[in-house]
């Protein structure tokens, strides 16, 4: 570290760049002030900040009316990046409020997840209650009862221990299939590539999933790719309901635009697809030519465009759509038909309103799910070999760390946690629940 430590500064001085470390000290010795002159200063997710961003917001702090700093020490997953939860524990404060009353985790969960977290040496004592049960919420909500009295009756849940293993997916996909039908479920692992073999098995099966928390991700997201089996699929009323409507030609193009010459359009035909979806950037190039601009659309005239059978097929979308939809993927460009597999594969299973629709099942690594909640928890035990020798297998910091991480991922769940099992040799022992069998 050292060395790398040296060769960085090096280049920062050769280049004239700085990093992130570079700006808040920076921010400590020539800003006394908080830009934008604040009355008032609020930290969120603060177990996440590190010593030096505390000094600069204390700094800081010293020249507002108020400082308010929120955060769960618990919770703090981003050590590696230099994180510190007890600069935020150990700050001095005026007052300190505590949200007594979980609203996502029950009774089980909350259980399970405080006896793990308080192996963690040094722990500042923390007390919250477990999620009320709906009737009990409607009288807070009404103003019947406090949130905080601890004679309200609370949520049950459960933990159980799963006989699924992440680089043997195939099993568990018929429960999270079962459970996703009326109820969020969410897979967690410490690494991404943990995932792989699952999310190869959902793709293979049709199932609809996502993680909204990390659109970036196309792995995690592939019906994000939807769009053109989407754009097609508009005259389909089991798609669309009574949104259902003939194709505008921007439309067209988009789903017009992957399916091979040959057995689908008339010679000429995608470029007329094209002049009438961008009619502005057409009429610019036909006022050179002295052209008028393109007709709008019409069924007839878009029929005229496609070769007889394809002609045939096209109208088939809303009256016999999965042949439709067959005639069309089967006519996809090899070179685009890996992209749009899984839409067709969860059209094919599930029906077109399956791809407009939210996926109830969510797949991620614990740290993208911060925040995040579902009914049914999944979490893998692996972590990555570097985690286990360099940080879980001896007592400090990173088995701290780890321990965190853990935590987050058990308190994801509203309903049901579902601990699975070790696929290697490199993973976290979870404790038996003491209310549960092994399954």
């Amino acid at each position: 570290p050292r060395r790398f430590m040296r060769m960085w500064s090096d280049w920062k001085a050769a280049t004239g760049y700085v990093d992130f470390t570079d700006l808040l000290e920076r921010g400590l010795e020539e800003l006394d002030t908080c830009p934008g002159q604040p009355a008032v200063l609020m930290a969120d997710e603060a177990q996440d900040m590190s010593a030096l961003e505390f000094a600069l917001l204390r700094g800081w702090a010293e020249h507002v009316d108020q400082l308010v700093t929120v955060g769960d020490q618990d919770q703090a997953l981003y050590s590696w990046r230099g994180s510190d939860p007890s600069a935020f524990t150990d700050a001095p404060a005026a007052t300190v409020d505590t949200l007594s009353r979980s609203w996502r985790v029950p009774r089980a969960v909350h259980a399970y997840a405080v006896d793990w977290i308080q192996q963690i040496p040094g722990r500042e004592p923390t007390v919250y209650l477990p999620r009320l049960t709906d009737e009990a919420i409607t009288r807070v909500d009404a103003g019947k009862a406090s949130a905080n009295d601890p004679t309200l009756p609370v949520a049950e849940g459960s933990v159980v221990r799963a006989p699924y293993r992440c680089e043997q997916p195939a099993a568990m996909i018929d429960e999270l299939t079962d459970l996703a039908r009326t109820e969020t479920v969410m897979v967690l692992a410490t690494c991404s590539y943990m995932l792989l073999p699952l999310i190869r098995a959902l793709r293979e099966r049709g199932v609809p999933f996502h993680n909204p928390w990390r659109l970036e991700n196309g792995a995690w997201n592939p019906l994000a790719g939807a769009g053109r089996l989407l754009n097609y699929l508009r005259p389909d009323t089991d798609t669309y309901g009574p949104e259902a409507r003939l194709w505008t030609w921007p439309e067209v193009s988009s789903w017009a635009e992957p399916l091979t010459a040959k057995g689908t359009t008339r010679r000429g035909a995608k470029q007329v697809i094209e002049n009438q979806a961008h009619p502005d950037r057409f009429e610019k190039a036909a006022q050179r030519k002295g052209h008028a601009v393109a007709d709008p659309v019409d069924l007839a005239k878009l029929a005229a465009l496609f070769e007889d059978d394809a002609a045939y097929r096209i109208t088939d979308v809303g009256t016999d759509t999965p042949t439709a939809v067959d005639w069309w993927f089967e006519h996809v460009r090899a070179s685009r038909r890996s992209s749009l597999d899984y839409s067709v594969q969860v059209y094919r299973k599930h029906g077109g309103a399956a791809l407009r629709a939210r996926p109830n099942l969510t797949i991620g690594t614990i740290h993208s799910a911060k925040g995040a909640e579902a009914d049914h928890v999944f979490v893998f035990p692996d972590i990555s070999r570097a985690a286990y020798w360099g940080g879980w297998d001896r007592p400090g910091p990173g088995r701290d760390a780890i321990t965190r991480q853990f935590y987050v991922a058990y308190t994801r769940a509203r309903e049901g946690l579902h601990l699975c099992r070790p696929s290697g040799q490199e993973y976290v022992r979870f404790p038996k629940p003491k209310e549960a069998d092994d399954r």
